[in-house]
């Protein structure tokens, strides 16, 4: 899972990238202060998430395991 702390906007979109770039998810997030994405059952490696709450995004990189 992949938990997401802090204030959004209800429609805000969580994006997960491999390192090639390939989108690999996309979840459209509720809003509030703590939102939690499930991840595919056998992910793993370094992944980018973004994380877009109207014009401000948010990028950080994620290990798998």
């Amino acid at each position: 899972k992949i938990i997401i702390k802090g204030e959004i906007n209800e429609g805000s979109i969580c994006e997960l990238f491999d390192m090639q770039g390939r989108k690999v998810l996309e979840r459209q997030l509720t809003g509030g202060e703590l939102n939690t994405v499930d991840v595919p059952a056998g992910l793993h490696g370094i992944m980018v998430v973004h994380v877009t709450d109207g014009l401000q995004v948010t990028t950080a990189k994620i290990v798998l395991h």
